[in-house]
């Protein structure tokens, strides 16, 4: 092999050593930039997840605030809770009353939401000599978003709250029954068998 094929040959080889080279820069430069992608998709999903834990816990300790307002046990507490509700805090309040109705809605579950006193002395429309829940409007709407579904309106909601309120109280009114038959039925004592005889001697 003569000078010239050598240096043909060398400068051959040194062209592909040269062409390797180049594609490994772009095959390196493709991963840098794929792993700085991934990096970057990596830090952008902590930083969404941050953000979700903390609006997460706002919404909790902002909820925590309104736990205490079910059950309304009073006409007291029926004006405070009335008064207390407003376009900050009602989201709150719907997210909480719809935990405490479902599943069963009023039905099963006004008790939750109203005290005893509360469910015997009122009533939807304030008829037989009861007090008016309606009266109490925010209260209302709030358990009006907390039950709404598909289909759902006012009337239903006011039919299904009345609903409630009658079953409420044939509950309360079973239960002191059961209660005072149990006392009733409880056998009485006499008092000649607790007596200790006494024999003349």
């Amino acid at each position: 092999m003569d000078l010239n094929e050598k240096v043909a040959q060398l400068t051959n080889e040194t062209a592909e050593l040269r062409n390797e080279v180049t594609q490994l820069k772009e095959s390196l430069t493709k991963q840098n930039q794929t792993i700085i992608r991934l990096i970057k998709e990596q830090c952008h999903l902590l930083r969404k997840y941050e953000e979700k834990k903390q609006d997460r816990n706002f919404c909790t300790q902002k909820a925590k605030q309104f736990l205490n307002i079910f059950p309304i046990n009073s006409q007291d507490d029926l004006e405070k809770a009335e008064e207390s509700i407003n376009d900050e805090n009602k989201g709150e309040c719907i997210a909480l009353a719809r935990a405490l109705l479902m599943p069963g809605s009023f039905k099963k579950n006004l008790n939750k939401i109203l005290g005893c006193d509360v469910i015997l002395d009122y009533n939807v429309d304030g008829r037989h000599n009861k007090k008016r829940i309606q009266d109490y409007p925010k209260i209302l709407d709030v358990l009006f978003q907390a039950t709404t579904r598909e289909g759902w309106n006012y009337k239903y909601f006011l039919d299904d709250l009345r609903n409630g309120f009658k079953c409420a109280k044939n509950k309360h009114f079973k239960f002191n029954w059961a209660q005072r038959r149990k006392y009733s039925e409880q056998p009485s004592i006499k008092i000649e068998e607790v007596l200790i005889p006494f024999d003349n001697e």
